[in-house]
Parts: structure tokens; C-alpha cells; sequence
């Protein structure tokens, strides 16, 4: 966001700041985290007659509930809610001004040929339509690949009548859905760099 909208003032920005950045980001994940090595205990459960643990959360009812709803809002409403206004801004500043590493409109004067001009103005086009297409995509996949899990816990914690599982294709499902909504969420983590380089020109010749 900075580097497009604000180039000569992110580098500043940067410079004076990243050291704080990451430990900020490094401090908030640790406090988030930290409820899970506190409250997480392996709990004894019986199943078609024999034992098993599972390594759950131990939250009183309310608590979960509040703890399930304050990491929802963290962890996935304001992240795509920064990530709308952040794109949406780029997205605003990209139709007012030329692409990056494209000629202004001053240099012109310059150009005798008037086709040159017009297949310009036409890479610029395409250029931004691209660009557009790649913030979108970004926003829609964090949406796709974070909600599932977040919905999962949500139905958990205030419908918990999901878990009284009597029949083996039950179990299965219930496992399955949990193994695929954890899974999907950390396959964002290797996502992004894959769209950047399939809709970024730019991003596969850095």
C-alpha cells in the first residue's frame, strides 16, 4: 500500500519503523497465541467402548464462546476488512495515475510516433485491469481459505449439539471437516506467492 500510493515517503516509513513492526507483530501473535499453551489439555473420551485424548482448548462455556468470537474478529474481520480498504485505495490511485514503470503522461511530448502512444496507453490499461484482478483475488482467497475454519469453531462452541456423534460416518464427517477446514487454512500460507506470480508480470521478473 505504502510502496504504490506513497512510494518516496515508504521508504522512510520503513527505514524508521521496521524493527517496531516486527516486533509488534511478533508481540500481538504471542499474546494470541498464548491462550492455546495456557488453556489446551488432553481430554479423555470413550468411543465405540475405548479411551481416547483429545488435545482441545479447555474453556468454560461463556469464556469459549467470547474467546471463539474475539478470535474470529482478529484473525479474519479486521484482516479482510484492512485488506478491502488497503486494496480498494490502491485499487482508486491505480485508476488516477499511470502504472509503475510506465512513462507519465509529460513524456508524451517525446513520443513522435502516434502509435507508440496508443499501444502505451493500451499496456497501461491492461496493465491496471491486471492489477485489479490480482487484488481481488488476493481478498478472495484469504475470505475462501480462513472462513471455513472460523465457521467451524462458531458452530462448535454455540451449537455444540454437532458433537454428540452416535454413528461412525458421523464421526468421520466431523472429522474430516475439521481436518479440511485446518488444512485449507494454512494452504493460504503458500497461495499468495502462487497468484503473484501467475497474474504479476512484474512479480516473475523480480
Amino acid at each position: 500500500y505504502f510502496a504504490i500510493v506513497y512510494p518516496f515517503r515508504s521508504q522512510q516509513c520503513i527505514k524508521s519503523h521496521k524493527f517496531s513492526a516486527i516486533l509488534l507483530i511478533w508481540f500481538v501473535g504471542i499474546v494470541i497465541g498464548s491462550s492455546q499453551l495456557i488453556k489446551s489439555k488432553a481430554v479423555p473420551f470413550e468411543y465405540n467402548d475405548d479411551s481416547y485424548y483429545d488435545c482441545r482448548e479447555d474453556w468454560a462455556d461463556f469464556e469459549g464462546k467470547l474467546y471463539t468470537i474475539f478470535i474470529f474478529g482478529v484473525t479474519f474481520v479486521v484482516p479482510i476488512v484492512a485488506l478491502i480498504f488497503v486494496y480498494t485505495k490502491i485499487g482508486i490511485h491505480l485508476l488516477k495515475n499511470e502504472m509503475p514503470g510506465i512513462p507519465d503522461r509529460n513524456r508524451d511530448e517525446y513520443r513522435n510516433n502516434r502509435n507508440i502512444k496508443i499501444q502505451s496507453r493500451r499496456m497501461d490499461r491492461e496493465g491496471k485491469g491486471c492489477i485489479f484482478k490480482m487484488l481481488f483475488t488476493i481478498v478472495m482467497l484469504f475470505a475462501i481459505c480462513w472462513l471455513p475454519i472460523h465457521i467451524f469453531s462458531l458452530l462448535v462452541w454455540f451449537y455444540p449439539n454437532i458433537l454428540n456423534l452416535k454413528l461412525k460416518v458421523e464421526y468421520f464427517t466431523y472429522v474430516g471437516t475439521y481436518f479440511f477446514c485446518h488444512w485449507i487454512s494454512q494452504f493460504h500460507s503458500l497461495v499468495n506467492p502462487i497468484v503473484y506470480c501467475f497474474m504479476s508480470e512484474n512479480f516473475r521478473y523480480m
